[in-house]
């Protein structure tokens, strides 16, 4: 799982670029097989230790795409459609 990023890559990408909203639209949680696989909750702290701007996390069941972007730095999630 190498390629992935940990939640200290992430914040130093979102840091460095410093997006209106920055999104996690892909999660791997990985067991560390002491105490399971991370929670959202979890990341989204570790996150935090490096970055203090705007994050969502989008859940695949879930949908958070698409976004509408306005003019402004504003974002309104849309729902997507359920599927059948």
């Amino acid at each position: 799982m190498g390629h992935h990023s940990t939640p200290a890559d992430a914040a130093r990408v979102f840091a460095e670029c410093a997006p209106g909203l920055a999104v996690y639209n892909h999660l791997v949680l990985i067991d560390d097989g002491k105490s399971g696989p991370p929670t959202v909750q979890e990341l989204m702290d570790r996150t935090r230790q490096g970055y203090d701007g705007a994050v969502v996390v989008g859940e695949e069941s879930h949908g958070l795409l698409p976004l509408n972007f306005g003019s402004r730095a504003g974002v309104t999630p849309t729902p997507s459609p359920r599927r059948a």
